[in-house]
């Protein structure tokens, strides 16, 4: 096998020295494309338009192109083409076309550019059949950078998946590049309209005023020499005002709560029901009751009963919730308007005794007043009365015993002295 290897590369190098015939077919550069700079591709080098057997040429680059490798055909090489440079092979039986080679091609910068095979020769069993070279050319311009994405913000709605009450939308962005020359942009609730190709104008910000509930998408791409940029899509979401606190109204007030009528004292479970809360708010508003901690609330039941015409009213908690302490607060509402919050009113259910509900004042932190009794009003042990009895008979014999001698000693002197 060797010999017979040997023997072709012999014949390759030989038929090469032989006169030349001049024929159309040769080795030809086909396919690639390149563009803009740092683009990569591949071209074919082929032998073709003749009948041959052995072949031989040199790769070249010029301008912005560049061979970075070639992948070789199966053949009988003597020198494989690898990158720019010459080759030389055969092939074990005669043919018509070739792919000598793959090679890999890139763009290094703008500009024109080729990939060339010349000294070319074809040969088929001796003689020379082909010598025809090829170039393939390319012309490589500049990416074009159309501007890239713009970054939308908003004073009046910052945030995106947050709603707001302001319907006056307020938006600002900033240039995508030096080199944008206009935006084209709208407002509409589409997520992902386009907002074509015509510029609205070259400003930084739009302002859309009196907007309606719902949520809106403000649409914007930028334009430049090279084209126009992608489409940003902003989101607003505009909601129901919510509820606001009317200062010149009264708070809730009169709160009285007590155990009602029909009072369940579940001690099994710790639970009870049966308590009337009462008070006064702004006539015809709904009063509406936060406890603390929460009890959990039967399905559909609010915490929440409506004034009458005088503003009385009166809430009744028919439904078990577990004894112990609670705050109290309420607040009056009519639609969007709202009383100030009422004072908290704390109260304890308790479950000695059948059941009861007290009202938590500032008294009952102050501990119970002691009152000291007077003298006569102490109570007075049997032994210590006799001891008292005792003593003051002891005191009145000394005082008798006192004044009789007294009186003896003066009748005494008065004797003698007559």
């Amino acid at each position: 096998m060797k010999r017979t290897v040997t023997k072709l590369f012999l014949v390759a190098l030989t038929i090469f020295a032989l006169p030349s015939i001049t024929h159309a077919a040769g080795i030809s550069v086909s396919g690639g494309s390149l563009k803009y700079p740092g683009n990569t591709s591949s071209v074919s080098i082929t032998a073709s338009g003749t009948t041959f057997n052995a072949f031989q040429g040199t790769i070249s680059a010029s301008g912005s192109v560049q061979v970075t490798s070639c992948s070789a055909g199966s053949a009988l090489w003597v020198t494989q083409p690898t990158g720019t440079g010459g080759f030389v092979g055969a092939l074990t039986s005669s043919a018509s076309s070739f792919r000598i080679a793959t090679c890999y091609i890139k763009a290094t910068g703008t500009g024109s550019g080729s990939v060339s095979v010349s000294s070319v020769q074809l040969a088929n069993n001796g003689p020379i059949v082909a010598t025809g070279g090829d170039s393939r050319s390319f012309s490589i311009v500049r990416q074009p950078t159309p501007p890239g994405t713009i970054n939308v913000s908003s004073s009046s709605h910052p945030d995106q998946n947050t709603p707001y009450e302001a319907t006056t939308i307020v938006l600002n962005w900033a240039a995508p590049t030096t080199t944008t020359t206009g935006y084209a942009y709208l407002l509409d609730q589409a997520d992902a309209t386009d907002p074509g190709t015509t510029i609205t104008n070259n400003n930084l910000a739009m302002t859309y005023a009196d907007q309606a509930i719902g949520t809106y998408y403000f649409h914007i791409k930028a334009k430049n020499g090279d084209g126009w940029g992608p489409a940003t899509h902003f989101k607003v979401t505009i909601k129901e005002p919510d509820p606001k606190i009317k200062d010149t109204l009264k708070k809730p007030r009169n709160i009285v709560i007590a155990k009602a009528t029909k009072f369940i004292n579940n001690v099994k479970d710790g639970t009870f029901s049966g308590v009337i809360i009462t008070g006064v708010t702004e006539p015809n508003f709904s009063a509406n009751l936060t406890l603390t901690p929460m009890p959990t609330l039967p399905e559909n039941k609010l915490l929440s009963v409506k004034a009458d015409s005088s503003g009385k009213f009166s809430y009744t908690i028919d439904f078990p919730i577990p004894a112990g302490r609670y705050a109290l607060t309420i607040q009056g509402q009519d639609n969007k308007i709202l009383t100030p919050i009422s004072d908290i009113v704390f109260f304890e259910i308790s479950q000695n005794n059948g059941g009861s509900v007290d009202t938590i004042t500032s008294a009952d932190r102050l501990p119970p007043k002691v009152i000291k009794p007077k003298w006569y009003q102490k109570e007075v042990s049997v032994k210590a009365l006799l001891f008292s009895i005792t003593g003051l008979i002891l005191l009145i014999a000394i005082v008798v015993v006192i004044v009789i001698k007294k009186n003896y000693l003066k009748n005494f002197f008065k004797k003698q002295t007559n």
